[in-house]
């Protein structure tokens, strides 16, 4: 009997010194992942872990990748390794990131804004009240779907400007943090999965923003719709973003001017007449951040070619903007959606109607 008290007593010791170095393994483990500020692993161990180490993980809750980006210091010219470290590492969530980021820069912004200057009688007060779109050669459309849309920094080409270092230095100014202190040449870097595509807004009803729509045909005649949820990680700007980045830089070096709106606000009177409202997406854009395609009315075959691409399709008056030759406000230019083309497009309008009553 005294055999086997003494053996009880000497299991029930090794069990506790056992689940001790368990909590002293996951909070030192949990200490080294805060430490080199992998975000992501830090969160695959607090919902994958359980008993002690669990327990630590709840005791100090770490941050969001979201929240991780979105309350970075401003005074820091360059994004923490940490984080840089948080972008390239596999599984993250690049589209919270970019949340992050287009909101520390809305923080920023806040800061310096006037409420008083946001209210202009006709100005939409809502990104509910706005969609953002995309001119895309047709013949890429099958590629976005399939792959996801892509920058010029990781294609290496471009129907706008193409040099991809200055358009770097530009986006890192747009969102007021150096991404990178050095340019990563690789198309393949994580961190321009971050950098922004480019899309322009149209608004719903009259907005004082005139612009000649005929212009944006130079990069296509397609036009892709964002899902809603893009915009809480888009930025603006009033007119082209690299011209407004690189005439002001020769004269001044405010950080205010030019300036990348993460909330879109009335415009200043030399901005109502511009070349279009442009919209900065930031972060990875694949099939599911498609709300919709358009296609000229007169493109009966461009709608047998795209019928089996499972979004809904509709056409819009792609002549009325050839014939524009004034400016004219963006609400009133032509891509506005016109006729459902497939049942996919009938349905969603029904889904619309419902949700209006």
């Amino acid at each position: 009997m005294l055999l086997i008290a003494c053996r009880a007593l000497l299991l029930s010791a090794f069990s506790s010194l056992i689940a001790s170095s368990a909590v002293i393994s996951a909070e030192a483990e949990v200490e080294s992942a805060t430490d080199s500020g992998d975000i992501a692993k830090i969160l695959e161990r607090a919902s994958s872990n359980s008993g002690a180490a669990a327990k630590v993980v709840e005791k100090e809750a770490p941050p969001s990748v979201r929240a991780s980006f979105a309350n970075f210091p401003y005074d820091h010219n360059v994004l923490a390794e940490q984080l840089q470290g948080v972008i390239k590492a596999p599984g993250t969530d690049l589209k919270e990131v970019s949340c992050g980021l287009v909101e520390r820069k809305k923080q920023f912004m806040l800061r310096w804004s006037n409420a008083s200057s946001n209210e202009q009688s006709g100005f939409p007060n809502s990104v509910n009240a706005l969609e953002l779109l995309c001119f895309i050669p047709e013949q890429y459309i099958e590629s976005v779907l399939k792959s996801g849309q892509k920058n010029i920094h990781q294609v290496g080409h471009s129907r706008g400007l193409c040099e991809k270092e200055v358009r770097a230095k530009a986006e890192d100014f747009m969102i007021g943090i150096h991404l990178e202190e050095k340019y990563d040449a690789l198309p393949t870097s994580p961190m321009h999965q971050i950098r922004p595509k480019y899309g322009f807004v149209n608004f719903y009803s009259p907005c004082q923003v005139k612009m000649n729509p005929f212009r944006l045909f130079q990069y296509g005649q397609l036009i892709v719709v964002y899902a809603d949820a893009v915009k809480e990680r888009t930025t603006y700007t009033f007119g082209d973003s690299l011209a407004s980045y690189c005439e002001p830089l020769s004269v001044t070096m405010n950080p205010l001017d030019p300036l990348p709106l993460s909330l879109l606000r009335p415009p200043s009177e030399s901005e109502k007449n511009c070349r279009y409202v442009e919209a900065q997406i930031w972060g990875p854009i694949n099939s599911e951040d498609i709300k919709e395609i358009r296609i000229p009315k007169d493109r009966t075959d461009l709608a047998q070619k795209l019928a089996g691409c499972g979004l809904p399709i509709f056409s819009y008056d792609r002549q009325k903007i050839e014939e524009t030759d004034l400016y004219v406000d963006v609400s009133d230019c032509g891509w506005q959606r016109g006729e459902p083309l497939n049942a996919l497009a009938i349905e969603l309008v029904k889904k619309e109607k419902l949700a209006q009553k």
